[in-house]
């Protein structure tokens, strides 16, 4: 009987220091990949706002009538351009998408 209980008693041990470690360890790796992904996300969001705006500002210095003239926006980042009144901003004189 004493054999009995010494061993259930290693065993009950064993277990929850087992489950306790794991659990650690499991809990600090989803840490680390959801940290992980969440900076890839940001560095490819910005690199792609950095894409759109350089374009942006590249066809608002270069060639301002000619993306209006063309029947379709030849952008790669850039859905859409609204061309608006300077004094309102609410009318749009023109649009491209």
């Amino acid at each position: 009987m004493i054999n009995f209980a010494i061993v259930a008693i290693i065993l009950v041990s064993s277990a929850i220091a087992y489950y306790s470690i794991m659990y650690n360890v499991l809990s600090s790796q989803q840490s680390k990949y959801l940290l992980n992904s969440a900076n890839e996300f940001i560095y490819a969001f910005r690199s792609m706002m950095q894409d759109t705006e350089d374009e942006f500002h590249y066809l608002a210095d270069n060639r301002v009538n000619e993306v209006f003239n063309s029947p379709s926006s030849k952008g790669k980042n850039i859905d859409f351009i609204f061309d608006t009144e300077v004094n309102d901003s609410t009318i749009i004189k023109d649009k491209i998408y």
